[in-house]
């Protein structure tokens, strides 16, 4: 899952700075172990931030939330993630709000992205699959689901032992409604592609 992050860091996501507003996104709550890596390996965080992971009440002040949390870190994560759909139906929403925001004049949104990186477990729970037609009705081009197929949730492998064609199930499960599906098996045939990339575009 760390190729996937770091891909987007260094090619894809806008930050807050950039002219046309920034990327919205929606990290995979698992993930937040590494991001708080990178941000410590970045100088962003302490050594003192990092002993307070999953220590709220202990390290007051110097907590690092297991998830994202943005009431408890407003200045690290944008929204909260994980609890049953929240994330994939909360991208979806924010998509929709920001296609809202700019149709109506209200503020120009057009040059940023909502991005949801999901996981194959947490989408095969029905609350995240739940708006899925509702993003392909409005053409929500501005949304991008990243769903890391790594097999494994909380409770064990992906539908225990018949987990072995998950990317083409999520595939036919996402064009049937509506959307437009890219499915990429990482390895190392995208470094030239992506070398190539001086602008970070």
């Amino acid at each position: 899952a760390a190729t996937l992050y770091e891909v987007g860091f260094n090619h894809f996501f806008r930050g807050q700075d950039h002219p046309g507003g920034g990327d919205q996104i929606f990290f995979q709550g698992h993930a937040s172990p590494g991001m708080y890596a990178r941000a410590f390996m970045e100088g962003r965080l302490s050594e003192d931030d990092m002993d307070g992971f999953r220590q709220e009440k202990a390290k007051e002040g110097h907590a690092l939330p297991s998830y994202p949390h943005p009431r408890m870190m407003p200045e690290f994560w944008q929204f909260p993630t994980v609890s049953m759909g929240l994330g994939p139906a909360n991208a979806i929403y924010q998509a929709q709000l920001n296609r809202y925001l700019h149709h109506r004049g209200i503020k120009d949104t057009s040059q940023q992205q909502v991005w949801a990186f999901l996981g194959d477990g947490e989408m095969d729970e029905p609350e995240s699959r739940g708006f899925l037609q509702l993003a392909a009705n409005e053409k929500l081009d501005n949304l991008n689901f990243v769903i890391n197929c790594n097999l494994q949730r909380l409770d064990g492998p992906v539908r225990g032992n018949g987990n072995g064609k998950i990317m083409q199930e999520f595939e036919a499960f996402f064009r049937g409604a509506g959307w437009n599906v890219i499915k990429v098996v990482w390895g190392r045939e995208w470094d030239s592609l992506l070398a190539k990339d001086d602008e970070g575009a």
